[in-house]
Order: structure tokens, then sequence, then C-alpha cells
């Protein structure tokens, strides 16, 4: 069977109209047009297709057969659906996820907070500096790329996020020649 990472190498069921495909790279879920049908449309995969990392956990989310006949997956899927898919977490467990408990959710408000800010893109550290590339709210805008030297210790105690340029940073731009 053809999958979209390749050829499927093997095959496994996880629940009746649920396969678990794996390629010589990667794998997914497909999951058959009837169950399908339960995913809510704005994260239903109109291919039937969810790859293994992050995708597998929307059918597993929606799907009662799953939760019901593999308890360990649905758990699984649980904790990845908390951390990549935090509006799908949300609207199935009734809840608002708190700073901390999603990476997605806190990344998005990393980068509303800083809308306005100088976020590095890149950086390259050589004899204790490092080279910080920036742009406002961190946009892959390479027209607009300020450089900033920045002493390696403080670099790496970066956000988790991406490093936001400080006022006192600012003295140390690199002007373009």
């Amino acid at each position: 069977m053809r999958t979209p990472w390749g050829q499927s190498q093997h095959k496994k069921k996880i629940i009746t109209g649920v396969n678990y495909h794996t390629t010589e790279g990667h794998g997914g879920f497909k999951v058959f047009k009837r169950l399908n049908a339960l995913i809510p449309n704005e994260w239903r995969n109109e291919n039937c297709w969810y790859e293994e990392d992050c995708e597998y956990c929307i059918p597993c989310m929606f799907i009662p057969a799953i939760k019901k006949e593999d308890p360990e997956l649905y758990a699984c899927a649980v904790k990845t659906c908390k951390k990549w898919y935090p509006d799908i977490y949300e609207k199935v467990f009734n809840v608002i996820l708190k700073e901390g408990e999603s990476y997605i959710k806190d990344e998005k408000q990393f980068y509303k907070d800083n809308e306005n800010n100088l976020i590095g893109i890149s950086a390259v550290g050589l004899d204790g500096k490092v080279t910080v590339s920036a742009t406002i709210g961190g946009e892959r805008d390479y027209s607009n790329i300020r450089r900033f030297t920045i002493d390696e210790d403080k670099y790496l105690n970066r956000g988790r996020f991406g490093y936001v340029i400080q006022e006192e940073d600012l003295k140390n731009e690199i002007k373009k020649s």
C-alpha cells in the first residue's frame, strides 16, 4: 500500500478501521472514511492519513474505540495532543491550558508578547561572543535583519523560544558596511 511517506512496509491494526503503517523513513495512521468523519472538519485530514509523530493523536481524541481498546495509546496521545495541539485538547477536555502545559500554546504566547521586539532568528558563536541575527517579531524577513554581538553566557540563558534583544544589547549592534 502507498502512504504519504512511501510504500508501507508493515501494517498494524489499532482498531477496526484504523491501521498504523510504517515505511522506510516514517509512518502514520490510516483512518477509514467512516471513522475519519468523526473528526471535526478543522482537524480532519481529508486524505485520512495522520503522521506518527504528532498527528496520530487527532484520531485518538475523536474515535472513542481507540480509548476503549488501547488505553495506553490513548494516554500517550493525550500528552501529545496537549503539547502540540492545545486547541484540540482544550475542546475535547473542556479546559483552558495554563502557561507551561503546552509547548505550542506557550510559543504562540511568546511571539504575541514579543511581536514588536527584536527576536533572534539565528546565531553564530566565537570566542565567548555570539552574533545574533534578529528581526522584529522573529519574522523570517531577511531584508530587515539586524545583527548584535552578545556575550555567550547571556545568550545561553535565553528563553525557550528565542533570544529577545534587550535594551542594553542595542549598543552592540553590528552596523552594515
